[in-house]
């Protein structure tokens, strides 16, 4: 049961869940308490046993919250016990603290050296050399020609290194047939290098026995798995579908044997522009997180949105949704143009300017006004009406910036497919802490 009262500075939720009662602010100052049982704690508030029966009813909540917050203050026996929510105000919408410190770069398709350098260029010239600065490579084939890649990879490598920018570049390799034997032994000699691997095709199967033929038959899976065999584990973007949602659990699991190792990132395909495949059903996706989640032989850290709420429990970092929301994200292209998001690419007003004709001289001010402008404190509405909205952050920019273009499935069902699971986990390990405690 979960029903919220906005009796208290429409600061406080009240949640039930067998005989414990727990009661969250929703905003800072945080404190999150519970009681072991809600009966004893009506009564020795000096409710009715009319309340006590009621507990499921609005009314009776707030008549709860309100006494509570009368008497608990002054006198010790109403002193909840603690969960372990260690949020601090000063962390609440702390935009400016990551981007002054933090920049994501993703290079799209095959860019020229040119362009690579350019841009870091460029960067440090805006922001000197304090900023942690992490290089991703998407949509590029680097062992099409692996050569020219390797060189251009060391390139952005030795340029970082030199300007004592701190990275961790992500390649993603959407398609190869053929491992070069000094592959593997290059990314022994950058190890902030990792694999990644769009899982586009698995966004189709509705059983297990079809991902089984594919890893059997399959090249490019094939040489993932030797990788994995070499210690080299990768990063796999997963696409969920309204087929593949029915097997995601399955699917998950078997992935993560198969690789022996490395991280899932499973995203709805509304959120994946360039994948196909239907949007999966809200609540069927949601549950498919959820039993995920709540699969032991998975670890959690290894699975994302999993991964992504739970590190927000406990977490002393700068609440953000995404770096794009602080205005720490650049996406560019090969022909040089420059975005403030990778959701961003193609809308006009986003677009920084191009490497190659600009230079240093991007129009920065366009990336400043990210945060502002995505700013899910106050936007969308739906997260003005969470109270899970300042622990997580809001929504993602991402989701945002998807519902300026014209995309076939409407803003409620992205939003729901990016928000709903990820409440879900927070619920759950809400209740998780809870149970801890009882326990001691």
């Amino acid at each position: 049961m979960l029903l919220s009262s906005t009796n208290i500075a429409d600061n406080a939720i009240v949640r039930f869940r067998g005989k414990c009662c727990v009661v969250s602010t929703v905003a800072a100052p945080f404190v999150t308490g519970y009681w072991p049982d809600v009966k004893e704690l009506f009564l020795e508030l000096g409710l009715t046993q009319t309340d006590v029966e009621a507990v499921g009813k609005l009314d009776a909540q707030r008549r709860f919250l309100s006494v509570l917050a009368d008497k608990a203050p002054e006198t010790e026996v109403f002193r909840p016990k603690q969960i372990g929510f260690k949020w601090r105000a000063e962390d609440v919408r702390s935009y400016q603290e990551f981007s002054a410190n933090h920049c994501t770069v993703t290079f799209f398709g095959d860019c020229s050296q040119e362009v690579l350098i350019g841009t870091l260029d460029a960067l440090e010239h805006r922001v000197g050399n304090s900023k942690q600065v992490d290089v991703r490579f998407k949509d590029w084939d680097v062992l099409g020609g692996w050569q020219c890649g390797k060189d251009r990879l060391s390139a952005v490598s030795d340029h970082l290194q030199f300007r004592k920018l701190h990275h961790s570049s992500l390649i993603i390799l959407s398609s190869f047939k053929e491992l070069p034997d000094d592959f593997w032994e290059y990314l022994y000699d950058w190890p902030q290098m990792r694999v990644g691997w769009q899982a586009d095709d698995l966004a189709g199967f509705g059983d297990l026995a079809q991902f089984e033929q594919y890893r059997r038959e399959n090249p490019s899976f094939i040489n993932l798995e030797n990788l994995s065999n070499k210690g080299i584990f990768p990063h796999i973007v997963l696409p969920a579908t309204k087929v593949n949602t029915k097997i995601l659990p399955e699917l998950a699991r078997a992935l993560m044997a198969a690789m022996g190792g490395g991280t899932i990132e499973i995203v709805p395909v509304p959120l994946l522009p360039k994948c196909g495949g239907i949007a999966p059903a809200g609540e069927d996706y949601a549950a498919a997180i959820m039993a995920i989640h709540k699969d032991a032989p998975v670890p959690l850290s290894v699975i994302a949105p999993s991964i992504w709420a739970v590190e927000r429990i406990n977490s002393h970092n700068p609440l953000i949704s995404s770096p794009e929301a602080a205005g720490a994200s650049l996406a560019v292209l090969a022909n040089g143009d420059v975005y403030a998001a990778e959701a961003a690419v193609g809308l006009d007003q986003w677009r920084l300017g191009n490497i190659l004709e600009d230079g240093v001289g991007l129009h920065w001010e366009r990336l400043d006004a990210m945060p502002e402008v995505f700013s899910s404190a106050t936007k969308p509405e739906e997260c003005k009406a969470c109270d899970w909205r300042f622990r997580c952050g809001g929504v993602d920019a991402s989701v945002l910036l998807l519902k300026e273009r014209e995309v076939s499935t409407d803003w409620q069902t992205m939003f729901q497919l990016y928000c709903a699971p990820r409440k879900a986990i927070f619920e759950e390990a809400l209740w998780d802490s809870v149970a801890g405690l009882v326990a001691r």
